[in-house]
């Protein structure tokens, strides 16, 4: 999972052909977000084994995802720093999961085969798709391999780039349970539906590029915090809140550089597949005179998932309650 930033847009187009059938249409939830406060404290949850549980369901996810492909539409708005829009992009794309051969979990990007962009047809999706499988099984390293095939899928792409966000969850606490500190762990309601709120923050500081946080925030570095509504009984997420977080010296909590807010429905595959991501890059600051500082939206992102469809099956899930 990596958000890469603002980038001016790409002008050519990219294509992928991917066999798939067995078509399950999804419905929609009946919202999209929830106006969420800190979660309740509850001291008769177990931290620990409640992580334990949504651990195990991430790697369900991941497998069953790997056997899926879907449409998705990306709707890209980017905004000029008085808030007026600036451009406006929609791209349809048969999305899935493709896997180097050459590698293990490292070996893993999102590519989209763009069907249309704005409206319009790509055309000539077929033949660039063969040249691109065979140039990038041709690459001298599983890295080039991958960034081939990102390169092909961020062609028509506007605003910030975000990569691996749809097939990540939880920030890979999974696979590095250490990194990460739990603020907070209780009982919310979502959509109607009682949910296990989890919320959490990277206990490491990064320290990125000084062209990325203007002087007046000194030294400091961003953090990752975020929340996570699990299934109260088979722990899968069902929604997450992901962002990047800076403190500033004149507020008593930090301001939010990257948000990217994830939620999922119902599958007849054994797991809640991807509905909608919502990314927000928020780059651009201002610190008014008598005011406070904050960041506003430089672009937004909607990704819509629906028609998710099984090319073969690779695994059973055993979807028992969790204790």
């Amino acid at each position: 999972m990596r958000f890469i930033g603002h980038r001016r847009p790409a002008t050519l187009a990219v294509s992928l052909f991917v066999c798939a059938a067995s078509v399950a249409p999804l419905g929609r939830p009946a919202s999209q977000r929830l106006n969420a406060g800190p979660p309740a404290l509850d001291g008769t949850l177990e931290t620990e084994t409640v992580l334990s549980g949504f651990f195990k369901r991430v790697e369900e996810y991941q497998t069953a995802l790997k056997n899926l492909t879907a449409e998705e539409t990306r709707i890209t708005e980017t905004y000029k720093k008085s808030g007026a829009l600036d451009k406006r992009r929609r791209v349809v794309s048969d999305w899935v999961v493709y896997r180097s051969s050459g590698a293990g979990a490292e070996g893993i990007t999102e590519y989209r085969d763009v069907r249309t962009v704005d409206g319009k047809p790509v055309r000539n999706q077929g033949q660039r798709a063969l040249r691109l499988i065979t140039k990038a099984a041709a690459s001298p390293s599983v890295a080039k391999e991958l960034e081939a095939i990102n390169h092909e899928s961020e062609r028509f792409d506007i605003g910030a780039k975000y990569r691996a966000f749809t097939i990540s969850q939880g920030s890979g606490m999974a696979r590095k349970r250490d990194d990460f500190a739990i603020d907070s762990i209780g009982h919310d309601r979502l959509d109607g539906n009682d949910a296990i709120v989890v919320a959490y923050h990277r206990k490491e500081l990064n320290h990125p590029d000084r062209r990325f946080l203007p002087k007046e925030f000194g030294a400091t570095g961003t953090y990752v915090r975020g929340r996570l509504w699990l299934h109260p009984t088979t722990r899968q997420l069902v929604k997450e809140v992901w962002e990047i977080v800076v403190p500033h010296p004149t507020l008593p909590g930090p301001l939010v550089r990257t948000r990217v807010e994830k939620t999922y429905v119902q599958s007849p595959y054994g797991i809640l597949v991807p509905d909608q991501l919502v990314f927000e890059d928020r780059g651009w600051f201002s610190h008014p005179k008598g005011g406070s500082p904050r960041f506003d939206v430089q672009s937004r992102q909607t990704a819509t998932f629906t028609s998710f469809k099984q090319f073969h099956v690779g695994t059973s899930i055993d979807l028992t309650e969790t204790q």
